[in-house]
């Protein structure tokens, strides 16, 4: 967009900021939108759910005023962070809203910060951590309180109140939402009030207090019918139908089911319809009919097929329900086929999760170490300060010198008494500044802490993707596929286990190898569990090895073992048995020997096939170790390798 069309919209920006008050002169309404008005109008675009054309107009500020965007940068972030927000980029809502944050700290605006705070503890509900959320709630309460901002400081109050709900503490949130009650009511606040109370009517459901229940749930529905508000009615109707569904009413769970289904059908909310003639169905058959119940039934499936994928929870449900209606009228054909709808759905939902939990878990460790690295950054540049005033200091001290050498003529026992003074008093200048210095550097221990968390950090990575290629190979039915996939799944665990060590030792030079092996040849025989049962003769020095030769040691133990198991034994082999054996011999160096007495199933087995992956990784491996390897077919396999050095 060209600058003359960027102009013409901050025109009309400005037009209608001026036909919002008749009282002021142009000249006092600009100086207002430098100020204060242009936050305020913003933030009133945000709750009207105008986020494009709030984007816009921060880039055109940002190109024709970059002093101003720049001196008012927090707002913009955050401004920005609501933007991600609402369109559910959760990561990068909280990468702006924690630079907002930490710049409205170091700027001492208080508001910016409260209300910062409060829009990150909504991101922290978005990741299922309420514990985090109630802290960030909590703050932004306080600064709000402090400020004289009730009205905001009642809706932390109130999102504090959600955060402990999601933790299931139904006491504790009903307790904050009082005080919230309380508050609504002495601003005459009725939409607030209206939402309070349907809030702790879902609370004292939770608890199973029917009767508390109805009564919020009922005020809440005076004031939504009071107000027409269409949308807030349906849910509030809906509530009540389901606690009186708990109380075994059935006739006041219809009544409200049906009113909050006539709502819904008012704005086409096809998808809360269906969920309305489900909780009929559901009615109707503990009343026993299942003539109404069927009806309910149909009609909830002919909507709710029409939907998607988004209603698949809701699909299981009533899958689940028509099958055991049918099962009731002895249609045992129909039931089954509504059956096999709900497992092959719950399958799929059961998928879907373990996906968005991966992805939750990876956005988690993505604002874990966006903050460590905002903390390294900080620490660096106090770091770079106390050294500029450290030679800044020493500069002092050479100026000093000057003025004691140009001192000395006017007598010896001045100067000596002048520069005794100078001098004790730079000495403890140093030593003060020395001492901060020594402060602020990251200590040996917290490297190691360092160290250790991106060990965590990579082995945590190479377990998702283990748990990606396990789900992809389950969408495989091709046997030889599967197999390879498996051999890859062990291969990344041997990689994993050596990280999983790095992380519980200090020592982050040399690993224990013998339980390193012990581990891997342990998790090798329970993965291939046979009808043979194998013995193990494990003889392993207690020796410590680089990470730099005992992950090509563990991947060479996991192929040569891996294949043994696979391939070396028939079933039911009597005296089956691999023996692992690792030693030292002076002056020869290092002896990996693997064996095995079996008889080989397998004749077209990896073990075999030279050309392999399996002997081209062994190979690649006894030459990154510098090593020679032989192989001796007498009886069984037995590998000897020899390493120089470990």
């Amino acid at each position: 967009m060209n600058l003359k069309n960027i102009s013409k919209h901050i025109s009309i920006i400005f037009i209608f900021l001026l036909s919002t008050s008749n009282s002021f002169s142009q000249e006092t309404i600009v100086n207002q939108i430098i100020s204060v008005e242009l936050i305020d109008t913003i933030e009133t675009w945000l709750d009207n759910k105008n986020e494009d054309q709030v984007i816009f107009y921060i880039d055109s500020l940002y190109e024709n005023d970059p002093t101003f965007y720049k001196q008012n940068l927090e707002y913009f972030l955050r401004f920005r962070g609501i933007d991600k927000l609402n369109k559910d980029d959760y990561i990068a809502a909280f990468k702006l809203f924690f630079d907002a944050l930490k710049l409205s700290q170091r700027k001492n605006n208080e508001i910016e910060v409260a209300k910062t705070s409060k829009e990150l503890g909504i991101v922290f509900l978005h990741f299922r951590e309420p514990q985090l959320a109630i802290k960030m709630f909590k703050e932004a309460e306080i600064l709000f309180t402090k400020l004289n901002e009730e009205k905001l400081s009642t809706k932390a109050l109130y999102l504090n109140a959600v955060s402990h709900k999601r933790l299931k503490k139904y006491g504790i949130s009903n307790n904050i939402l009082l005080k919230v009650m309380s508050d609504y009511k002495a601003k005459k606040d009725s939409s607030g009030l209206a939402l309070t109370y349907n809030a702790i009517g879902l609370n004292y459901k939770n608890l199973k207090e029917v009767d508390k229940s109805v009564e919020y749930f009922s005020k809440a529905i005076t004031i939504f019918e009071s107000q027409k508000k269409p949308l807030n009615l349906a849910k509030a109707y809906n509530n009540l139908a389901n606690i009186y569904q708990i109380a075994k009413k059935w006739d006041l769970a219809i009544l409200n089911n049906e009113k909050s289904i006539q709502l819904k059908k008012s704005f086409n909310d096809t998808l809360g319809m269906a969920v309305g003639y489900i909780n009929l169905s559901v009615i109707y058959k503990k009343k026993g009919n299942l003539k109404t119940a069927f009806i309910y039934g149909n009609k909830s499936i002919a909507m709710i097929e029409q939907i998607g994928d988004r209603a698949n929870n809701r699909k299981i449900g009533v899958y689940s329900l028509m099958s055991e209606l049918h099962e009731k009228q002895g249609e045992y054909n129909a039931a089954l086929n509504y059956a096999r709808k709900a497992k092959k759905l719950n399958e799929r939902s059961r998928i879907d999760k373990e996906a968005t939990l991966i992805e939750l878990f990876e956005k988690k460790q993505d604002v874990k170490f966006y903050t460590i690295s905002d903390s390294l950054m900080i620490n660096q540049q106090i770091l770079k300060e106390k050294n500029e005033t450290l030679t800044q200091e020493k500069t002092d001290v050479i100026n000093y010198s000057l003025i004691i050498v140009i001192s000395m003529l006017f007598g010896i026992i001045i100067i000596i008494s002048w520069k005794y003074r100078s001098t004790n008093k730079i000495k403890k200048e140093l030593e003060v500044t020395n001492e901060e210095l020594s402060a602020t550097r990251i200590s040996k221990e917290e490297k190691e802490v360092l160290l250790q968390e991106i060990h965590h950090r990579v082995k945590n990575n190479m377990q998702i993707i283990s748990s990606l290629i396990r789900l992809q190979k389950n969408k495989i039915n091709d046997d030889s596929m599967n197999e390879l996939f498996i051999e890859t799944q062990h291969r990344i665990t041997t990689m994993a286990m050596v990280h999983e060590l790095l992380y519980q030792t200090k020592n982050f030079e040399n690993l224990e190898l013998k339980a390193y092996l012990i581990k891997l040849i342990d998790h090798l025989f329970r993965s291939y569990e046979t009808n043979t049962k194998v013995k193990q003769i494990i003889n392993i020095s207690d020796d410590k090895a680089s990470i730099d030769h005992v992950i090509p040691i563990g991947l060479l133990v996991n192929e040569v073992v891996s294949n043994s198991l696979k391939h070396a034994f028939n079933d039911n082999d009597e005296d089956a048995e691999i023996s692992i054996q690792f030693y030292a011999e002076k002056n020869k160096g290092y002896f990996l020997e693997i064996s095995d007495n079996g008889t080989e199933k397998d004749n077209n087995s990896t073990k075999e096939n030279h050309g392999s992956l399996g002997m081209e990784l062994i190979d690649s491996l006894v030459l990154q170790l510098d090593g020679v390897m032989t192989l001796n077919k007498t009886k069984g396999y037995h590998y000897t390798i020899k390493i120089p050095k470990i």
